[in-house]
C-alpha cells in the first residue's frame, strides 16, 4: 500500500530514513523536517503494517525535486520503483515538465532504476574524506598583511551571502540573500559557528571555511566540509589553502577523527588542493533529470 504520510508515521518513518541513511552514508533528516512536509508531497509504502519505504518531493516552477529512501532490510523487492512510480505521477498531475533527484554512485541497485527510467546525469560531484586524527597538517599560518580570520558572527550573515554568491556565480542557480542564507543555517542541526571560519580584510569576507560534524553515517567524529570559497578579488593569494589549513588544524582540536566533502569532478584545482591535504576520493553524488513533458 502507497499512501501520504501521517503524523503517526513520523516516529517510523524517522527510523527507516535514519538507518536508510546510515547503511547509505547519505545526510539525515530531523523529526522537525518530517512534521513540517506537506503530506500531499509524500509517498510511504507499507507492507504488513510496517513503513518500509518513502519519498518527498518538493514542487519547483515546472519541476518536481525529490528525495527517496529504501529500508536497507528490504531492498531488492521493488519498493524503489514503486516509490519512482508514485512521485512521477505526482508530477504529472501537477503538470510538471522536469523531475530531479540525487543519487549516490555506490548505493545498490539506484543508478540502475533511475537509468532504466530515462533518467539522465546533468552533475557529478567527487566524495573526498581525509583523516584528521594523526595527520600533520602543519602549523597555524602566518596572515598576509590585513587578512585577520574569526569564526562566523550573527552579524555577518548579509557579507556571507554577498561573499557566497560572489565565490560561486557560476554554480548557483539562485543566489543567496540574507534569508535564504539564514534559512540555510537554520535547516542544518550540526550548524555551530565554532566551526565556520572568514578570513577579513576590514569587514569584507575574502574567504570562507563553512564546515560542521558531518551528516552521514552519523558518527560524531566524521567532520564535513560545507562550503569553502574565495571571493574573485582576492584570487590567487592563497586564502583558501591557508584557511583550509587553519580550518583543519581547528578541527584536529575539536577530536574530530576524519572529514569529507563534495567537489565538481570537473573542478581540478579544488580537488588538487584537497588531494595536497590527504583527501581522496571515495565515491560521487550524481545530480539526474528527466524530462517528461
Amino acid at each position: 500500500m502507497i499512501r501520504p504520510l501521517e503524523t503517526d508515521d513520523i516516529e517510523a518513518v524517522y527510523l527507516l530514513i535514519r538507518d536508510a541513511s546510515i547503511a547509505d552514508w547519505t545526510p539525515r533528516v530531523t523529526h522537525a523536517a518530517l512534521r513540517g512536509v506537506e503530506p500531499k508531497n509524500t509517498a510511504l509504502l507499507i507492507e504488513g503494517g510496517t513503513p518500509v519505504a518513502f519519498t518527498w518531493w518538493r514542487a519547483e516552477p515546472g519541476a518536481f525535486a525529490f528525495q527517496g529512501w529504501v529500508h536497507p532490510d528490504v531492498r531488492r523487492r521493488g519498493y524503489g520503483t514503486q516509490l519512482l512510480a508514485a512521485v512521477e505521477a505526482a508530477a504529472d498531475r501537477d503538470g510538471a515538465q522536469v523531475m530531479r533527484s540525487v543519487i549516490t554512485s555506490d548505493t545498490p541497485n539506484v543508478a540502475a532504476i533511475f537509468e532504466a527510467h530515462g533518467y539522465e546525469i546533468t552533475r557529478v560531484y567527487d566524495q573526498m574524506w581525509a583523516t584528521l586524527s594523526g595527520h600533520n597538517f602543519g602549523v597555524l599560518p602566518v596572515l598576509p598583511t590585513g587578512i585577520t580570520i574569526r569564526n562566523y558572527q550573527p552579524d555577518d550573515l548579509a557579507e556571507l551571502a554577498a561573499a557566497e554568491n560572489d565565490a560561486f556565480h557560476d554554480d548557483w542557480a539562485t543566489p543567496y540573500t540574507p534569508e535564504s542564507m539564514a534559512a540555510a543555517l537554520a535547516e542544518d542541526f550540526n550548524f555551530d559557528p565554532r566551526r565556520y571560519w572568514l578570513a577579513l580584510e576590514g569587514s569584507a569576507i575574502a574567504a570562507f571555511v563553512l564546515s560542521k560534524a558531518s551528516p552521514l553515517n552519523g558518527r560524531p567524529d566524521d567532520a564535513w566540509l560545507w562550503h569553502v570559497g574565495t571571493r574573485r578579488a582576492y584570487h590567487r593569494r592563497g586564502l583558501a589553502r591557508l584557511l583550509l589549513r587553519y580550518a583543519l588544524l581547528r578541527l584536529q582540536e575539536q577530536s574530530f577523527q576524519r572529514i569529507g566533502l563534495h567537489v565538481l569532478e570537473e573542478n581540478a584545482p579544488a580537488i588538487r588542493l584537497y588531494e595536497s591535504f590527504g583527501f581522496q576520493k571515495l565515491r560521487q553524488r550524481v545530480h539526474v533529470i528527466k524530462k517528461i513533458r
